[in-house]
This record gives structure tokens, C-alpha cells and sequence, in this order.
């Protein structure tokens, strides 16, 4: 008979299966492990013996059988006799487990026909399911299974079996090293490791922030700033053992777990640790050999006293570490100089002081003596311990892991290290490391192979840095940041920086270097090589450096040593020289290319206050600033702060993207930005003392504008907004914001008192034909209007609209009664804050901008400030409004009916028929689909040529009408509430208050739409945002969806003007967005802002309120290596000219007036999403600091001077790209691509 003892370990509930077989069988045991990470578990056992079992609930089957912590009754294995038994289990009790062992022979269980309990027959598979409530569920099962007749303990594979039966609390592991760490009064580093082997498994199945934290202790601990030994001494073959044990278990997750994010935080923990093995017995007694081999005295054997190596020889005995190589390296400097100043050289830079070896529970205080005859012992021994202590060295990881490769491979390593500094040694390393790849990867492979592979990689990066990167020519950056970045990928931890290196290699091995059009795809690498960059810093400093302040904390580290220990880990990658290459690179492609001369390293949207002059910021550094400043700095060291109140750094020095004062003014939302251009750079230093609005063109220049003018400011900056006007005439110039408020009177002003008077018969849902300007906004408007006067090879998205009041009316129901008392209090308390404005009062000031820190704080009288209350007001109206009766089945009847969905609501139309009906054959004569007859369009109507093809579009989920909780409808109920609330945004509030709108007349509709599965999404101006010039169009395009334009996603899209002169078009940057926004799976809807207070007479609201897809979009990281944006010239430039043709189509479909147009591009059709009058107000002005861009972009204006000067020159090398690269299935014979 088995029996199963189980031992609970940190708790779990699960479950224990047992089987019975007859006695002609093997007794066997196995554990099944649950399919899916739930609150159970199951371990099988059989039985060898056919006697009639022990009935259930007694001790003997119960108790004996089962060790367990819970007594109550309640808790006790439970052994059910029938199905109906089991099936009332199911029903009552809390969630369980049972699973069912290997299957028997049959006819082996039937001849075992031997009753095992009243009604139930020997043979008869059965189980005990143990039940733990939720409350006291433990997170793991440990046991073990013991044959009782031989008296065998079954293990797996020598441990004790474990059952995950919950993910781990990360919370209390965390919890659990701290008290060992601070508290613990005997401790050390071999408690430390057995630890670590304890919790490895938990922390991989907390993902990323389970193992950053292990990376982060381990870390600590190899910087000697945890204890290595606290009134604890070990033996050297237990650390020796232990050492292996954690690096053979690391390597394991580095190489064989499926979160990349695991394997990047193992990889880096694996590199500050020893390989442990070797022989830690020849640690022992070598040291005594070569006492007693030359005499020297030992305990109480005489000799020469040397009281070195008899200290020395007391912390190998009891606490040997990696600082024992140290000693020894040390100690050999000293042996062959006669010279202590070597010996203290040493120890120094290796990271050991005087006061640190004298502090050791076994010190060493006394000098060593000259004895060069132990020169030869000395060296052997320190060999020795290089085996067991030493990590990622070259030389030792090397020797230790030659015998795991081929004979040529190995023949080239060793060639390698002989002539590690050569000029040929950085491309030598990375092909090395290619090849060592397969032999890291391969299941069950050394740890000595990943260790040496690490310790490649190390020193390709020593390598770039120590070249002199100003001294390089440009093709020597070239080619270095190809090295790195082929380096940095070959970890095989993200798919973004194989995506970033592909990219590269595409640049690199593209001929006519140095050309405009070569420059252009080099800038957007190089720019896409920053995101990611820096990307990979916020990343890393985000998840380890709370970590190490919390040991700090606990454990008494000075916070010298923790204050900038996420920016040192991200110094020590080998991705880190990338940067600097970067910092000394871009310039000089700048200025090849004739762009724009800033360097955005941290971007925000718009940073206002009152321009500095300083020469750097050392000189304020815990300087706190009482009102917001722009600091003017003429230089950066990179290690600076950012000083409290600063809300830009502009620099005229070039910037690293993951230094320090890089990281934290990305981290504290600040703008930095370096500018290259001395006259631009002057005019700047010229607004000191000025009160400035700064912002970031799409072009990436910096544009300095008065604060009057921020919004229109914004608007030039980023022309991409989503926004409509009411009406078809050109928005009016200037801004209300700043200067008098203006007397509004907002469009719909009807639809308040008809709300009040129908109560809930008011709730509709709209179909396009009844979009008016007082029930919708002029987004809705404007679609209508486009599906009438577009040409038919323009397509336009089906919609449907909550009209205006809809949100009141269900505010109104009974059902939401408690929000809507809350949201009065709230718009009340609001109402009085904006009232204090004409007052003057400095308290309401700080309450309606949330104090100085933006946050939700306190003024006079027990004020609450704005920030605090608009953000329990979305908070109410985004988690609490609930939908009133009927409202699940309006809105799907009003989708059904518009095509947007599947059913039965008046129409069995599709979302695929409603798109399939907008499609007809093109026009293939070649006449233009304009109505404009003189445009001259120099041969660019050749995209009319292209085929009517399907489109497949979808738009989500199907509903289950009748089901309330139906997925799909909280799903769209979310983002339609979402939307509502959006009237309580910071911005939207401050504006509207600086604007003077009246709060009771706005007015927000929801406009459904389909969103359409874009590949690529683009953004017109039919008239410069920056000349105001007629006909000089200005666009912008990216992959995916318009989101990462609107949304000011990191990253510069593709951008291009275009002339009607006849001129050519002029390509201004190549796209370099780190992610493109993709419609899901499945398709889906959005839920679009469209309220009655945008873009009206001097007021330009768009982009204040939200819109929010039904099903979140999917980020992806776009390949740019085979991008036909970036590669096939002929492809772009077609692309390009269609879109100059549909921007004559929609400005002439509303008369002529200038359009902000939005669309996508999907299947070989053009699709307009959205079009407003465009806003012209900050591009028109004069360019001085009081009514214009004070800053204008010279970047911008070479570009736009060498446009005629090298339109050959650019040609032909875009010609070149595209015959050049970047191979298979871009631009190819497929016809994929093709018009």
C-alpha cells in the first residue's frame, strides 16, 4: 500500500486522487498537474494490495492518509460514494479539484472484485478532493509519496512534489526576503542562495515584476551592500554547491521561459552571479597545502608566522566568497612587486577597502609578507577559485565552457582572446556569439555556455566604449551602432530590439550613403533606435528601482547607493552604448539632411512658464522654483536633476537619451529637448524673462509661442487633431483663451427642454440621414455631408449617434439617482471655483490647477481642489451610471439598422454588406474624381487605376440581447459612459473656463463608428498649418490607425508637402513611430466625442474630449526592415499622390475651404474618417514673440530651400533604395502593393 503525506508549504488547496488497482499490477504514483493555473490540484496513487480499504472519515483512511494543518470537519478529505454525492459537492461547496489518474486495464481493475467499501468494489477508481476556502486557499502543495511496504520515499526527481495552485503573492515574497534580509540575526550568503532556489519558481510565475525583484537582490548582494555573513560560517563545498545550484536553475529560466521578460531579468541576474560547482573541498585544503608545504605555520603546527594567510585562511574555512579572488589577485600583485601599494591598488579597483577586510567576522588586519616562492601555488590556488566564484569573465568562462562546442568554434574563441583588442575584435565578437547561439539555446545546455556568451556580449560593449566616438568618421557610427544593436538583439529577449536591428542593417547596407533620401531613412532608424532605447530604460528603472529603495529602507543601505541604482543597471547593459552613438550620430544626419535641427529626448504636449537663462543645471540642483520656468541651459552633463517648478530644459547641447537627467525628465513629464541651430537657439535666449508656451511640431521642431496662443499653438504643433467644425466656412483666427470671455451661445439649445418634457421616450439612436447640427455635434455633420459630395473611390464609415441629451436623460433615470445628487454637488463646487476667477483669488487659482503639484490637494476654508473633483466626477459617471431600461436593446437595434452590427433590428444587413454597398467599380479612364478642373496633377491620377477591392470589415463580437451582463454591451456601454465623462477633463474644463463657455448649454453627443482595420492612417491639411498658404498641402501617415497621431505617440510619422505649382513633392521625414495601433480581432467600434463646443468663433476645442474604442486597439511594433513606406519609392510616391487627390476632393466638397482631414488607407482604397475646417490662427501670424511662432524652424525652411536644389539628386537615390532593398516581399512581382 502507498500512502500520501502531505506536507503544506506557503498553502494551496488542491486536490488528491486515488486509485485502486488489482494485485498483479506495479503499484505506481504520479502527479497530474491542473490544465489551467486555478485554486486545485491532483496527485495519483494506486494501491498493490486488493484488501478492503479503511472506509472514509475514519482515522485510518482519513487522517493517516492525509496530513493536513485543517481539522475542522469541513476541511477533512472527503471520499464521495456516488455521482449524486459528487454532483452536491459540486453544487455546495467551494471551489474544487479532481482529476482522474492514468487509466487501468479493465480487465485488470475487473478481476480485483473485491468490495472497498459498502456498495463500492475494489478496483474502482476513486478520489479525495480536498476543499479550501478562497480565504485560506495556500498558494503551493508540497508532499511526497511513501510505499509503506518497501519503505521507499517517491520524490521528483530528488525534491518534494509541488503543486502551483495559485499564482503567488508577490507582495509576501517580497515581504518574506525583507524581514530575512533586515532582521534575520543569523544570515549570510549561502542562506541567501538556498533562498533564492526556494522562491525562483514564484517569482518567474509573477512575470517581469517577480523577477526583477530577484535581479534586483542578487544585484544588491554582488554589490557586497546585503550581508555575505552575519554570525553564520559555512563550508566551502555548501557555497560552492549553492552557487551552482541558483546558476544552473537561472540559466534554465533564462533559456527555456516563455516570457521574454523573464528571460531578460534572469539573463542579467545570471551575469552578477558565480557558477558555483568546481571542487569547494580543494578551496578548503589548498590553502592549508601551501602552509604546510613551505612552512609556514598553521593552528598550532609550527613555522614561519605569517599572520595574513593564517587570517586569510580562517575566512576561506568559514565564509569563502567572491571576494576571495580578489585577495588572491591582490596578494599575486604583491608577491611579484615586493610593493603593499600594489596590494591596496588592487582591492581598490576591485571595489575592497581597508575598512571593509578589517570588518569581516573573520578580518584580515595584518599586511602580507613577501614570499615569492608561493608565486607559482598562489596563482594555481587563485585559478581554483576563479572556477568556483568567477561569472561572466571572459577568460574563465572560456576554459569552463570550451568542451561544449565544436573544434572551430572553439579554435576561434581562443583566437579571439588572443587578440581581444585588435581592430577587427568588435565584428569578431558578434559573429562568435551568433554562432554560440544554438548551443546557448539547446535544451538542458550548460550554464557555462550562457555565461560565456554574456561575457561576449560584455566585452563587445567595452570595446565600443572605449572608442573615441567624436574622432570616428560617420560610416564608422555607421557600421559601430550595426554592431551594437546586432549585439543587443541576439538576447533574444525583445522582439522590439530584433525589429530596431533589422531596421539598421536595412540603413546600413543601402547604397548612396550620405544622399537626402538616404539621410531620411537613417534619421527615422536612428530616431526608432532612441524610442527603443529609451523604452528599454524607463522599463527597466520602473520595475527595479522601487526594489531597491525598499531595501534600502529594510536594510539599512545608504541611499547613496540606492539612489541611482536603476539608472547604474541600465548603464551596465551592453544596449547602453548604443546611446551614445546615437547622441554623436544624429546631429551629423541632421545636418546631412537638411531637417529639423532639435532633439526631442523627452516630449509633453505643451509646457508653459517663464524663460530662464542659466549656463547649466548644476548650479540649481535643490533649487525649487515657485512658479513654472523653462530653463534655457547652454550645456548638459547629463547627471543633473531636475529642479522642482522646471517644466522644460531646452539645451544647446546635444543630449543622451538614457542619462540621467534624460531619464527623469521623462519621468517627472518634463520637456527636453536640445536645439542645434545657432540663430534658433538665439532667438530663444532672446525671450528671457518672457512668459512662453513651448510644443513639438510633428516635424520635431520646438515651437515658442506667447501663452495666448497655446491652443492654436497646439494646433499647428500637432495638425493631426480630432476635432470638426459646425459649420463649412473657415474657423476664425485668434483664441478667446487669455483675454476676454466671450459670450457663447452654444447650437441645440432645443434639445434640453425636450429631454425634460419625453423623460426616457427622448432616448434614440440616430441614423446617418437625421444628422442635424442642433441633435448632433459637426463631426457627425460632416460625415453625412462627405458620403453625399465624395467621389466613390473615396470610401466613408458607416455611423449612428446618441444625439445630444441622451446622457441627461439616463443621468435622470431612477436608477442613477445617487450619481446624478453627486455630480450636482460636484458641478456646484465646480461652479463656485470658476466663478473666483474674476476675483482675482490666489486660493482658487491653486484649487482649480490642483495646487502647484497638480495634484488633488486643499486650499482656504477646506476647499477641495478641481483636479480632485472633476476626477470623482468621471469616476461617477465612468463606474456608476448605469443604463436605464431598454437601453441595451436601443442601441443594438440602432446598430443592426446602420449595418454596424449583425441581427434582426429592421435589417439583416451586415457590417460586411454595409462596406460591401459603398463599393463600386472605379472610374478607369483616367479622368480626375475632383471636381476641381484645374488641377494640375502632373500624372498623379494613376492611382484611379487601382482595382475595386473586397473588404472585409468587422465590428466586433455578436450581442445576446437578452443577457444584461452580455459581454459585448459592457463592453460598448463602457465606452459610451467613458465618453460622457470625458466633460470632466482637466483641460476641457480649464478651457472652457478660459473661454467663457457656458457649462449648461455644452452639450455631448456619442458618435458610434466603425473603426476601419487601417494599414496605414494619415492626416491632411489642404492648406500649410505653417505658411497658411493655399494648395500648399501638408500630410502626415503612419502604420496602423490614427491613434498614434492624435494620441502624440512617441515617434515622428511620415511627412510630406506638396506644392500647386507644379513643383516637385517634397518628402520631409520617413516614419519612426515605436508602435502602430491596430484594429483587434474581430473588428470593432468607436465610441467618438462629438459635443456642441469645438471649433467655434475664436475658440478651438479640439481634442479635449475622449474617444474610446469599444474593443482596446492592439499595439504592435511595426517592421520598418520591410515597410514599403520606407523602401519602394514608386509605391510611396503613389500613395502620396492619391492622397493630394483626395484632399482636392474634400476641400472641394466643402467649397473650397481649407480641411483638416483625417483617413485611413486599407485594401487599396481611401477612406476619410473625419474633416473640419482647418484652423489657421497660429500659422498665419507675423513670427514674433508677440503674435506668431517665436521660434520658427529654420530645419524646416532648409528642407523646404533644398527641395528644387537636389530633387535629381533625391530621385535618383530613392530610386536606388528601392532597386536596393530590402529584399523579398517589398514592392515585389506579388502585386500586393499594386494600384
Amino acid at each position: 500500500m502507498q500512502r500520501a503525506f502531505l506536507r503544506p508549504d506557503h498553502g494551496l488547496k488542491g486536490t488528491l486522487q486515488r486509485s485502486t488497482c488489482s494485485s498483479s499490477q506495479p503499484a505506481r504514483s504520479a502527479l497530474r498537474l491542473p490544465a489551467s493555473r486555478t485554486q486545485r490540484g491532483a496527485v495519483g496513487i494506486c494501491h498493490s494490495s486488493g484488501s478492503k480499504r479503511d472506509p472514509p472519515h475514519s482515522e485510518q483512511h482519513g487522517e493517516r492518509a492525509v496530513r493536513t494543518p485543517f481539522s475542522p470537519l469541513g476541511f477533512m478529505p472527503v471520499l464521495p460514494d456516488a455521482p449524486e454525492q459528487q454532483q452536491q459537492q459540486q453544487q455546495t461547496a467551494a471551489p474544487t479539484a479532481t482529476a482522474t489518474d492514468t487509466p487501468h486495464d479493465a480487465s485488470s481493475t475487473a478481476a480485483a472484485a473485491v468490495e472497498l467499501y459498502p456498495g463500492v468494489a475494489a478496483g474502482t477508481p476513486w478520489c479525495v478532493t480536498l476543499v479550501f476556502p478562497e480565504r485560506i486557499c495556500p498558494e503551493r502543495l508540497v508532499f511526497v509519496v511513501h510505499q509503506l511496504e518497501s519503505d521507499a520515499w517517491v520524490r521528483d526527481h530528488g525534491a518534494n512534489f509541488s503543486l502551483q495552485l495559485r499564482s503567488p503573492c508577490l507582495g509576501d515574497l517580497v515581504e518574506g526576503v525583507l524581514a530575512a534580509e533586515g532582521g534575520y540575526e543569523h544570515w549570510g550568503l549561502l542562506h541567501r542562495l538556498q533562498r533564492v532556489l526556494e522562491l525562483l519558481d514564484n517569482a518567474e510565475a509573477a512575470g517581469a515584476a517577480g523577477m526583477s525583484f530577484m535581479f534586483t537582490w542578487l544585484r544588491l548582494s554582488s554589490n557586497r551592500l546585503l550581508d555575505w555573513q552575519r554570525c553564520f560560517s559555512y563550508q566551502p563545498r555548501d557555497i560552492t554547491w549553492a552557487q551552482q545550484q541558483v546558476a544552473e536553475r537561472i540559466t534554465e529560466k533564462a533559456r527555456s521561459s516563455s516570457d521574454p521578460a523573464v528571460r531578460m531579468y534572469a539573463r542579467m541576474t545570471l551575469g552578477k552571479l558565480s557558477r558555483g560547482g568546481g571542487n569547494g573541498d580543494e578551496i578548503r585544503m589548498g590553502i592549508l597545502n601551501i602552509m604546510r608545504d613551505h612552512g609556514i605555520k598553521e593552528g598550532n603546527r609550527g613555522g614561519l608566522d605569517e599572520p595574513f594567510l593564517e587570517q586569510w585562511h580562517q575566512k576561506l574555512h568559514q565564509a569563502t566568497s567572491p571576494e576571495d579572488v580578489i585577495i588572491a589577485e591582490a596578494y599575486l600583485a604583491f608577491l611579484h612587486s615586493a610593493n603593499h601599494e600594489d596590494w591596496w591598488r588592487v582591492l581598490a579597483e576591485k571595489g575592497l577597502s581597508k575598512e571593509q577586510i578589517e570588518s569581516w567576522e573573520q578580518p584580515i588586519t595584518a599586511l602580507p609578507m613577501h614570499l615569492p616562492q608561493l608565486i607559482p601555488p598562489i596563482s594555481h590556488y587563485h585559478w581554483v577559485l576563479k572556477t568556483c566564484h568567477s561569472g561572466a569573465e571572459l577568460d574563465t568562462a572560456l576554459t569552463c565552457a570550451q568542451g561544449f562546442v565544436d573544434p572551430d568554434l572553439r579554435w576561434h574563441l581562443h583566437d579571439l582572446l588572443g587578440n581581444r583588442n585588435a581592430w577587427w575584435a568588435p565584428g569578431k565578437t558578434l559573429e562568435l556569439r551568433r554562432r554560440l547561439k544554438p548551443y546557448c539555446e539547446a535544451p538542458g545546455s550548460s550554464r557555462d555556455l550562457l555565461l560565456l556568451d554574456i561575457a561576449l556580449e560584455s566585452w563587445l560593449r567595452l570595446l565600443v566604449e572605449r572608442q573615441d566616438k567624436r574622432a570616428l568618421s560617420g560610416d564608422d557610427l555607421v557600421e559601430l551602432m550595426g554592431l551594437v544593436l546586432g549585439n543587443a538583439a541576439l538576447t533574444g529577449t525583445s522582439a522590439e530590439l530584433e525589429l530596431v536591428s533589422a531596421q539598421w542593417e536595412a540603413v546600413r547596407t543601402c547604397p548612396d550613403r550620405w544622399s537626402r533620401a538616404w539621410c531620411l531613412a537613417a534619421s527615422a532608424a536612428l530616431g526608432r533606435v532612441t524610442l527603443a532605447l529609451s523604452a528599454f530604460a524607463d522599463e527597466i528603472c520602473s520595475l527595479v528601482q522601487p526594489y531597491a529603495e525598499l531595501f534600502g529602507l529594510r536594510c539599512g543601505i545608504p541611499a547613496a547607493f540606492t539612489l541611482n541604482f536603476s539608472e547604474e543597471v541600465v548603464r551596465d547593459q551592453a544596449l547602453f552604448v548604443g546611446s551614445l552613438l546615437a547622441a554623436e550620430l544624429e546631429p551629423r544626419l541632421r545636418t546631412a539632411a537638411g531637417a529639423s535641427s532639435w532633439q526631442v529626448v523627452s516630449q509633453v504636449q505643451v509646457a508653459t512658464g517663464k524663460v530662464v537663462l542659466l549656463p547649466d543645471l548644476l548650479g540649481v540642483q535643490g533649487v525649487a522654483f515657485d512658479q513654472p520656468t523653462v530653463v534655457l541651459a547652454q550645456a548638459l552633463g547629463g547627471m543633473e536633476d531636475i529642479p522642482d517648478g522646471v517644466v522644460a530644459v531646452l539645451t544647446r547641447s546635444s543630449t543622451d537619451v538614457l542619462s540621467h537627467v534624460a531619464i527623469r525628465a521623462r519621468t517627472q513629464g518634463v520637456l527636453l529637448a536640445g536645439c542645434s541651430d545657432e540663430e534658433e537657439w538665439r532667438h530663444l535666449v532672446e525671450l528671457e524673462g518672457q512668459q512662453m508656451s513651448l510644443s513639438v511640431a510633428s516635424s520635431g521642431d520646438v515651437i515658442a509661442a506667447p501663452p495666448d496662443s497655446t491652443a492654436a499653438a497646439a494646433s499647428a504643433a500637432a495638425p493631426s487633431t480630432d476635432a470638426s467644425s459646425s459649420n463649412g466656412s473657415e474657423a476664425p483666427s485668434g483664441s478667446a483663451a487669455g483675454g476676454a470671455a466671450a459670450a457663447y451661445q452654444l447650437a441645440g439649445a432645443c434639445w434640453r427642454e425636450q429631454a425634460a418634457q419625453m423623460g426616457p421616450a427622448f432616448l434614440r439612436v440616430l441614423q446617418e440621414h437625421e444628422f442635424q447640427s442642433d441633435v448632433v455635434g459637426a463631426k457627425a455633420c460632416n460625415l453625412a455631408k462627405l458620403r453625399k459630395r465624395l467621389p466613390e473611390w473615396i470610401l466613408v464609415p458607416r455611423s449612428v449617434a446618441l444625439p445630444f441629451g441622451t446622457f441627461e436623460t439616463v443621468l435622470a433615470d431612477p436608477v442613477n439617482a445617487d450619481v446624478a445628487q453627486q455630480l450636482a454637488a460636484i458641478d456646484a463646487q465646480l461652479a463656485g471655483i470658476a466663478g473666483s476667477k474674476a476675483k482675482g483669488s490666489a486660493a482658487a487659482a491653486a484649487a482649480a490647477n490642483g495646487g502647484s503639484n497638480g495634484a488633488a490637494a486643499g486650499v482656504d476654508g477646506g476647499a477641495v481642489s478641481a483636479v480632485a473633483l472633476l476626477a470623482r466626477a468621471r469616476e461617477l459617471v465612468e463606474n456608476q451610471l448605469k443604463p436605464p431600461a431598454g437601453m441595451q436593446q436601443l442601441v443594438h437595434q440602432g446598430l443592426c439598422k446602420a449595418g454596424l452590427l449583425q441581427g434582426d433590428a429592421g435589417s439583416s444587413s451586415s457590417s460586411i454588406q454595409s462596406m460591401d454597398s459603398a463599393l463600386t467599380t472605379l472610374p478607369t479612364n483616367g479622368t480626375s474624381p475632383s471636381s476641381s478642373s484645374d488641377i494640375s496633377s502632373n500624372g498623379r491620377d494613376q492611382h484611379q487605376q487601382q482595382l475595386a477591392l473586397p473588404i472585409h470589415v468587422e465590428s466586433g463580437p455578436a450581442w445576446d440581447v437578452a443577457d444584461p451582463a452580455c459581454p459585448a454591451w459592457t463592453a460598448c456601454w463602457s465606452a459610451i459612459c467613458g465618453v460622457w465623462a470625458s466633460k470632466w477633463n482637466h483641460r476641457a474644463w480649464l478651457s472652457r473656463r478660459s473661454a467663457g463657455l457656458p457649462e449648461e448649454q455644452l452639450a455631448v453627443s456619442v458618435l458610434m463608428q466603425q473603426v476601419l482595420p487601417g494599414e496605414y492612417a494619415f492626416v491632411l491639411h489642404t492648406a500649410s498649418p505653417f505658411s497658411g498658404a493655399r494648395g500648399e498641402m501638408y500630410g502626415e501617415m503612419v502604420c496602423g490607425l490614427g491613434e498614434t497621431l492624435v494620441g502624440n505617440h512617441p515617434g515622428r510619422p511620415l511627412a510630406f508637402s506638396d506644392k500647386p505649382d507644379g513643383s516637385e513633392m517634397q518628402l520631409l521625414a520617413l516614419p519612426s513611430k515605436r508602435q502602430g495601433l491596430f484594429v483587434p480581432a474581430g473588428g470593432t467600434l468607436i465610441a467618438r466625442s462629438d459635443t456642441n463646443g469645438e471649433d467655434l468663433a475664436g475658440y478651438a476645442g479640439a481634442g479635449l474630449y475622449d474617444s474610446i474604442p469599444v474593443t482596446p486597439l492592439e499595439p504592435r511594433f511595426p517592421n520598418y526592415a520591410t515597410e514599403p513606406l520606407m523602401w519602394d519609392a514608386a509605391f510611396r510616391q503613389q500613395l502620396l499622390d492619391g492622397l493630394v487627390e483626395l484632399g482636392y476632393a474634400v476641400e472641394s466638397a466643402f467649397n473650397d475651404t481649407p480641411q483638416d482631414i483625417e483617413g485611413v488607407w486599407l485594401g487599396g482604397r481611401f477612406a476619410v474618417v473625419q474633416s473640419r475646417p482647418q484652423v489657421m490662427a497660429a500659422c498665419s501670424g507675423s513670427g514674433n514673440g508677440s503674435s506668431g511662432a517665436a521660434a520658427s524652424s529654420a530645419g524646416r525652411q532648409r528642407a523646404k530651400a533644398l527641395a528644387a536644389a537636389e530633387a535629381a539628386e533625391a530621385a535618383a537615390a530613392v530610386a536606388a533604395v528601392r532597386e536596393a532593398g530590402p529584399g523579398p516581399g517589398v514592392g515585389g512581382g506579388s502585386g500586393e502593393w499594386e494600384w
